[in-house]
């Protein structure tokens, strides 16, 4: 059981190796998106379409958070007026800037002060803390202090919900408009209504009798089976990349077709139309690379898992499983053998 596992710890190691190589592939094609998405932020805030372009300054720093895109996000932020979003967006701006030393970081804290005495305030006290309080507004919990919580918030109409358990929840919905101040408070919560604890009064408070832990076997086969699942997953992945790989080298083909090699406008175009399938090609080659070592070891893992597993009443202890590495005069094997 020990080699079995050595072995599979081996090839899972070889497994990661090739996936991160696919994954920082993967980083560069999400930089270079955002670069693309910043761009065409710039282009839509030149014509004054700024709600667009927060869209794309946000998804910029969402794919590859910079300081730059943050300092845009909040600008556009102010200008639709999401006051409470903007003041936030500058606040962590300078806190970065002032980390980096960052000469940007006098026009983030003069941004933020500026904008600090316009945006509205909504400040919670608890009536009654118990154990288990959640506080939320507009589905987002809320970190609440001992005394008063005091937040940002931008200018319409919001939510707040609490729960705990054992208690009926607690709804509120609010407006609270720019530079104004809203407090409130959250009353003790009502007790619920508890099935469970009226059965046991009535049925003297016995305790209903818990299910038997999980044999060791079956353990082993359901863990056999979820790495088997996995690993189909995987392979159907890798399928669907060779796919598009495919795909990717059928459009090569067809820009080559008809090409004048004499002309060498043609010949420049083919050239930039080629180079991003070309590329697309090889981070898909890349993907299924990894997306196939991958599923293969998780396939062996799981085939592995469910024919060693013990028997219910029998621990199998003359079962024996290795998976080891072979080389190949043209390839690299992972071999399985045992006997059971």
């Amino acid at each position: 059981m020990r080699s079995f596992l050595a072995a599979s710890f081996l090839a899972f190691s070889v497994a990661c190796q090739l996936a991160g190589s696919a994954l920082a592939q993967v980083q560069s094609e999400r930089q270079r998106a955002a670069i693309s998405a910043f761009s065409e932020g710039d282009r839509l805030s030149a014509v004054g379409r700024w709600a667009e372009a927060c869209a794309q300054y946000t998804e910029s720093q969402r794919l590859d958070p910079q300081l730059g895109a943050l300092l845009h996000v909040a600008d556009c932020n102010e200008r639709i007026g999401k006051l409470a979003t903007a003041w936030n967006a500058f606040s962590e701006a300078s806190a970065l800037a002032e980390q980096r030393s960052d000469p940007r970081l006098q026009v983030a804290r003069e941004r933020t002060a500026a904008l600090a005495p316009r945006v509205a305030q909504l400040r919670i006290q608890v009536a009654e803390p118990v154990t288990g309080l959640e506080v939320s507004v507009d589905g987002t919990a809320v970190a609440l202090d001992a005394a008063e919580t005091s937040f940002a918030l931008d200018a319409g109409e919001h939510r707040l919900q609490a729960s705990a358990p054992g208690a009926e929840p607690w709804t509120r919905t609010l407006r609270i408009a720019d530079g104004t101040v809203e407090r409130v408070q959250v009353p003790a919560l009502r007790a619920r209504d508890s099935f469970a604890a009226q059965d046991s009064l009535h049925t003297g408070g016995a305790q209903p009798e818990r299910d038997p832990p999980m044999a060791p076997g079956a353990t082993q086969r359901t863990l056999g089976w979820i790495a088997i699942g996995t690993g189909a997953a995987a392979g159907i992945a890798t399928g669907v990349l060779l796919a598009l790989q495919d795909d990717k080298a059928d459009a090569v083909r067809d820009l080559a077709n008809g090409l004048d090699t004499t002309d060498p406008a043609a010949v420049e175009q083919y050239d930039d139309d080629k180079r991003p399938l070309v590329e697309d090609q090889r981070q898909l080659a890349a993907l299924s690379i990894a997306t196939g070592v991958a599923g293969g070891v998780l396939l062996a893992v799981g085939v592995a898992l469910l024919v060693t597993a013990p028997d219910d009443d029998d621990d199998n202890e003359n079962a024996e499983l290795t998976l080891a590495p072979a080389l190949g005069p043209r390839a690299q094997l992972m071999v399985l053998r045992g006997r059971f």
